[in-house]
């Protein structure tokens, strides 16, 4: 899920149009704090360390090996546990009645 799907997961059952209502305008005011960051070879040596530093020297092939088994995982739970029954394969959905 990209950032503007999990806005929308976000404003409860008003969806996106509640976070855009209610939690944007106070989003868009903590950016004022921000002032006018400037993307210096500083900050792109804070952020790559940063990274590497949380990644604990895995690499990216590595990271990608756990977010699928995790993700996997979860997957497996979500289909013994779902109260929905089957899921439609193509969509991940449950599949309507009728289709």
């Amino acid at each position: 899920m990209g950032p503007h799907l999990l806005w929308h997961l976000g404003g409860g059952e008003g969806g996106i149009q509640h976070f855009m209502d209610t939690l944007m305008p106070r989003m868009v005011a903590s950016w004022q704090d921000l002032g006018t960051p400037e993307f210096t070879p500083e900050l792109k040596e804070k952020i790559v360390g940063g990274v590497l530093e949380e990644a604990h020297g895995d690499s990216v092939d590595e990271l990608a090996a756990g977010r699928y088994a995790m993700l996997s995982a979860l997957l497996s739970v979500r289909a013994e546990h779902d109260p929905l029954g089957p899921r439609s394969a193509a969509a991940g959905r449950p599949e309507k009645q009728g289709s």
